[in-house]
């Protein structure tokens, strides 16, 4: 007994839950209107529409990496021709470098050492006024 109230219980339970399921179904379909063509000519459009914005982001990506295949072209060709250079150019070039080089090791030079000469005397008067 024990065993059939359970299972009594659940059949019910069932037919009730199919019927629901069935009477809620049939509203739903009435309450459903048919597609009409205008409908589906919307939604075509919607769907045009949206395939045209990923088309333009797409052609727009693809302009991007051409430029990007340029620019690396530009410096592989520049890369090449450095890499061509003669040695007479090389020595020129490098000789220019270190030109460059003393001329701002002489200005560094002469900035660092007035900046520590005033610190210097920074320094001393700070220690002048201080012990006095």
């Amino acid at each position: 007994m024990d065993t059939i109230v359970p299972a009594v219980l659940g059949g019910i339970l069932a037919i009730v839950a199919s019927l629901l399921s069935a009477l809620f179904a049939s509203r739903a379909q009435r309450g459903k209107k048919e597609e009409t063509l205008e409908d589906r000519i919307r939604q075509l459009t919607d769907s045009l529409k949206d395939a045209a914005e990923v088309v333009s982001k797409i052609e727009a990506e693809v302009q991007q990496r051409k430029e990007l295949v340029v620019r690396l072209q530009q410096d592989a060709e520049t890369a090449k021709n450095i890499a061509n250079l003669k040695k007479a150019e090389v020595d020129s070039v490098s000789q220019l470098f270190r030109g460059e080089l003393k001329k701002e090791e002489k200005r560094s030079f002469i900035r660092d050492f007035g900046m520590n000469l005033g610190f210097f005397v920074l320094g001393v008067i700070v220690t002048y006024f201080i012990i006095k």
